[in-house]
């Protein structure tokens, strides 16, 4: 009866351990297409606009330099590996895609609350989007106003009382 109560002990014990598991990055590799882009304009800690764009539409930010500053969206696609970010597709010859601008990128503050920010610097702005959700087909990111050079991230613009807050959910379109 001893011997019983030891084995029921340690099977329990071994099969009642928990799985602990490191957060892991976000799996952003691949091209993807903007399908809906949700706009919302604040000042002083009120929205004063919201405006939803969907397929076909074309959407313009008007206080953004990076690539996607015009957007049509459901036609406009871009490109992630690890490492880079690529933008404007060109046709290629012999039918492949040329990026006309890339971008190198590192994402950051990956917990288990949300998936984490990712980075890049372009030639006139520093870029930062919160990545709200991130699945295998799927992903949403949100941008927050303008970021300089010597701003500090995604927090540079926490005091500020007028900015711009840009949705984009993304479909992965291609590997």
């Amino acid at each position: 009866m001893k011997k019983l109560c030891i084995i029921a002990g340690c099977i329990a014990l071994l099969t009642s351990c928990l799985k602990y598991e490191l957060p892991s990055e976000p799996n952003l590799c691949g091209t993807w297409r903007i399908d809906k882009i949700t706009y919302h304009r604040v000042e002083d800690k009120d929205t004063i606009e919201t405006m939803t764009y969907h397929t076909g539409e074309l959407f313009t930010a008007t206080n953004d330099s990076t690539p996607l500053q015009n957007v049509k969206v459901g036609f406009t696609f871009f490109a992630m590996d690890y490492a880079s970010l690529y933008f404007t597709p060109q046709a290629a010859y012999g039918g492949g895609v040329d990026y006309q601008d890339i971008y190198f990128h590192t994402v950051s503050e990956v917990n288990k609350v949300h998936p984490g920010y990712l980075k890049f610097q372009t030639e006139k702005t520093k870029c930062v989007w919160k990545i709200l959700q991130s699945q295998t087909e799927g992903l949403v990111i949100q941008t927050r106003g303008q970021w300089r050079q010597e701003s500090i991230g995604f927090y540079g613009l926490q005091t500020a009382t007028n900015y711009d807050i840009i949705m984009m959910k993304l479909t992965r379109i291609g590997p």
